[in-house]
């Protein structure tokens, strides 16, 4: 547990603001690089905010991450809900959200997961404090992704199983 640094703290116009936490995630994604042996490369990484609220339901279903999976979240960015659109078998077609288009990822922190393997092989990637505000978790994505491909767990699509609280 670290503190983010005061002049991150500063309190500014929300669209100018820097990210917060990126120190604290990048901490555990080296801690995980450093402790990971081949038991757990089937883990699943996803980044969960204490101040939200989760269904049991939502990690039976997020379990099995392959490379990057995507889920509907709740209550984001001024809307009911963002997250991937699919079609009838579950097949991921696009992103729903109300702002942001043009992000190729447009998700919140707590809508995907990454599989540990993942995370090992590109061990280089971490969150940038410089990246776009809004464009964290997007920016991420791109850079573990070589096929900018995403999937979405069976079961999961028009189901919100996390609610943004703040």
């Amino acid at each position: 547990n670290i503190l983010t640094p005061s002049n991150l703290r500063k309190s500014t116009r929300r669209w100018f603001k820097p990210h917060r936490g990126v120190e604290q995630r990048n901490l555990g994604l080296n801690w995980l690089r450093n402790i990971s042996n081949h038991d757990l490369k089937k883990a699943v990484i996803y980044f969960m905010d204490d101040d939200n609220t989760y269904s049991v339901n939502l990690f039976e279903k997020i379990r099995n991450v392959e490379d990057v999976s995507v889920w509907p979240v709740g209550h984001t960015g001024g809307c009911r809900w963002s997250g991937p659109l699919c079609d009838i078998n579950d097949n991921f077609l696009k992103f729903h959200a109300n702002w942001g288009l043009s992000r190729k990822f447009p998700v919140d922190m707590a809508g995907f997961g990454v599989s540990l393997k993942l995370i090992i092989e590109k061990k280089n990637v971490i969150f940038r404090q410089k990246t776009r505000y809004g464009y964290l978790e997007n920016q991420f994505i791109i850079d573990l992704l070589s096929n900018n491909n995403v999937t979405v767990p069976k079961g999961i699509c028009g189901h919100v199983k996390y609610l943004s609280i703040m």
